[in-house]
């Protein structure tokens, strides 16, 4: 059976489940690992990059390298963040976690680690994420998500 991490956003009352993707270099086990606790992130959403956003956690005690666009976790050539599918969700490390949640993507750049999940349902994933542009662009009230482990 599959593993399944769950996406609770505040405000929202739909829970985001994903299907963690299983891949030869292990970034499905570490973010396994990494919610051996939830997770509590905020978000943010560029608004420019247009239908993808990003969550945050706090940084670990010890300093842990995370992927950025010009080192991307893995170390391979990531894919660009217009050619994440819908429903995808990136990996950055250190509880960072990237989604796209529609077809309009416009940034042709690259993104800071691999596609680790998959929304089961990305009309929710849809919601969540215009909920998040929402916080940002009309209520300006914080958006928090907290990752765990599914059933």
């Amino acid at each position: 059976m599959s593993r399944r991490v769950v996406f609770e956003f505040s405000g929202f009352s739909e829970p985001v489940v994903a299907e963690l993707l299983e891949d030869d270099a292990g970034f499905a086990d570490k973010v396994w690992d990494e919610l051996d606790q939830p997770a509590k992130m905020w978000i943010w959403h560029t608004q420019s990059s247009g239908d993808f956003f990003s969550s945050k956690g706090r940084p670990p005690i010890e300093a842990k390298f995370g992927g950025s666009q010009q080192a991307p976790l893995g170390g391979t050539a990531p894919p660009l963040m217009c050619d994440v599918p819908v429903g995808g969700i990136v990996y950055s490390g250190n509880t960072t976690f990237s989604y796209a949640y529609g077809h309009n993507v416009t940034e042709p750049i690259a993104v800071k680690g691999p596609i680790v999940a998959r929304a089961l349902d990305p009309a929710v994933l849809s919601r969540a994420g215009q909920h998040c542009l929402r916080s940002h662009t009309q209520t300006h009230q914080l958006v928090t998500v907290t990752a765990r482990r599914g059933e």
